[in-house]
C-alpha cells in the first residue's frame, strides 16, 4: 500500500514540475523579453474542446525565400528557423519586420532580436526543371507559438470584423521565445470583463 501511495506522489509532482515549468518560461519572456509589436488579421475558429479563441496571422508569418541569404533551400514543414527581426521599418510605420531567415541563430544588431519559429508550409511557383529555373520563387509561412489566444464566448467575431486594426505586443527574451503581452483593437488595449 506504501509503495501505491509513493507511485501517487511522484506522478502528482511530476505533473505539477511540468506545469510550474510550462508557467515559468512563459512567464519569464513576458518579464524580460524585448517588445515587439507586429501587425494582425485575426480568424475566428471554434473547437468543442478549446472554446473560442482566436488566431492570429502576423506581418512576419509569411516571407520570400530571397531573405534566406547563403542557404539551400527548400525549407520543409516542422523545421526549425531562426527568424531576425528589426524595429525599423523603411515604410516609418512602427511594427517590426523579418529581415533574416536561417537554420542557425545569427546574432541580431542594434535594434533587432532573434526568434524561434516553425515552418509551416512552402510554396513554391515557376519552373524549376530549367536551368536556371525561370519565373522560380517561394514564400514559407512560420508559426512562432503566439498564432492563438482565447477569448470569451462571443467575442471572437467583434474581432474578426476589424481585420486592418489588429496589433499585438509581443515579447521576444533571450533564448528566442515570444509570449503574446497584448492585443490591441483599433490601437486599444482589448480588455474583457
Amino acid at each position: 500500500m506504501r509503495r501505491k501511495g509513493l507511485w501517487f506522489a511522484l506522478a502528482v509532482a511530476l505533473q505539477v514540475v511540468i506545469l510550474l515549468t510550462l508557467v515559468g518560461r512563459h512567464s519569464y519572456t513576458l518579464a524580460t523579453g524585448t517588445e515587439v509589436l507586429l501587425k494582425s488579421e485575426p480568424i475566428d475558429p471554434w473547437s468543442p474542446l478549446k472554446g473560442q479563441y482566436v488566431r492570429l496571422r502576423y506581418n512576419i508569418s509569411t516571407f520570400p525565400l530571397s531573405l534566406a541569404a547563403g542557404e539551400e533551400p527548400p525549407y520543409q514543414r516542422g523545421d526549425v528557423v531562426w527568424v531576425i527581426l528589426q524595429k525599423y521599418n523603411p515604410d516609418g510605420d512602427p511594427y517590426w519586420s523579418a529581415t533574416a531567415v536561417g537554420k542557425e541563430r545569427s546574432r541580431p544588431g542594434p535594434g533587432q532580436v532573434a526568434v524561434q519559429a516553425r515552418v509551416d508550409w512552402v510554396q513554391w511557383w515557376g519552373d524549376p526543371s530549367q536551368n536556371p529555373p525561370t519565373g522560380f520563387k517561394s514564400q514559407v509561412n512560420l508559426l512562432y507559438g503566439i498564432e492563438e489566444f482565447y477569448v470569451p464566448e462571443g467575442e471572437g467575431p467583434g474581432l474578426e470584423a476589424n481585420r486592418g486594426g489588429i496589433t499585438v505586443k509581443a515579447k521576444a527574451d533571450r533564448f528566442g521565445r515570444m509570449a503574446l503581452s497584448q492585443v490591441l483593437v483599433n490601437g486599444e488595449p482589448v480588455e474583457w470583463k
